[in-house]
């Protein structure tokens, strides 16, 4: 199953780069992404009660995503990523390239961004399926590119 969130309007399909194999990132459930910045302190004695700030001049970029755990056929293993992927990525510390669309195909105007993983995680619970969740930050941001 393929990720269909709803983004912007669009169904989304998230692509993970690992061991240098693009894969879809299978059975997904639920993607986050997010911007932040700090303000930088700039206070001084004369702010006199009020802090003063410079707007943000780094952005942090988070990404999170959920899934369902699913044991894959031989024939799916090569072309679905799964928790085991991520978990293997954190523990050797590789990036993994990871891309957003609405299509996967040659000349898609994709999302592209070097996942760092800073968690991976699976939950189990009697009766349910077992499901997986990997947060980590891009590093320098996303970028929009068309895939060749």
């Amino acid at each position: 199953m393929a990720i269909t969130t709803k983004v912007h309007g669009s169904n989304i399909f998230l692509f993970a780069t690992i061991g240098g194999t693009k894969k879809l990132v299978g059975s997904t459930t639920k993607f986050d992404t997010g911007v932040t910045g700090t303000p930088i302190d700039v206070s001084s004695v004369e702010s006199g009660l009020n802090k003063e700030y410079l707007p943000a001049s780094m952005m942090d970029t988070d990404v999170s995503f959920d899934g369902i755990y699913k044991v894959y056929t031989s024939g799916d293993l090569t072309a679905k990523a799964q928790v085991d992927d991520f978990y293997a990525a954190l523990k050797t510390g590789v990036t993994v390239e990871i891309y957003k669309g609405a299509a996967i195909t040659t000349g898609s105007v994709v999302d592209k961004g070097t996942l760092v993983i800073s968690s991976a995680k699976e939950t189990h619970s009697m009766a349910d399926k077992s499901t997986y969740s990997v947060a980590g930050k891009i590093s320098g941001g996303w970028a929009s590119v068309t895939l060749p």
